[in-house]
């Protein structure tokens, strides 16, 4: 079992209102096919375009809070996305090769616009918490 196989799914606890989209180019729109991500932290860590994402996760058995990290191997400087998905339903669909839990990351059906929301400076680690 990887670690990542001991979280009930990250978007799942953290919620899937607003949609997150990570990529090291300026956009204004997102492909078919893109991956989007209602985890803000995720998305971060993926606008460097990484080869590698290592996730670690630990639990305080005191509190039940699970702290991610994740550690990425990416070399450029990234943009956040809020994706405008209208009907997710719709809009969105499970990505059969994904390796994390369902609804955590998720492809586009059809051309969406995005919404740039922050520069982000590089960085080979992003942790959160998450309270169980």
């Amino acid at each position: 079992m990887n670690a990542i196989e001991s979280v009930p799914g990250i978007t799942e606890i953290i919620g899937k209102n607003i949609w997150y989209h990570g990529s090291p180019a300026r956009l204004t729109s997102i492909r078919s096919g893109s991956t989007i991500t209602g985890n803000k932290t995720l998305a971060m860590a993926f606008s460097h375009k990484p080869v590698k994402v290592l996730i670690e996760v630990t639990e305080n058995e005191e509190t039940g809070i699970k702290t991610v990290v994740l550690k990425q191997d990416g070399s450029r400087r990234g943009y956040l996305y809020r994706v405008i998905v209208d009907d997710p339903e719709v809009d969105t669909r499970e990505d059969p090769e994904s390796v994390m839990f369902p609804g955590d990351e998720v492809l586009t059906t059809r051309e969406l616009r995005v919404e740039l929301l922050e520069e982000i400076a590089l960085r080979s680690e992003y942790i959160f918490d998450i309270n169980c």
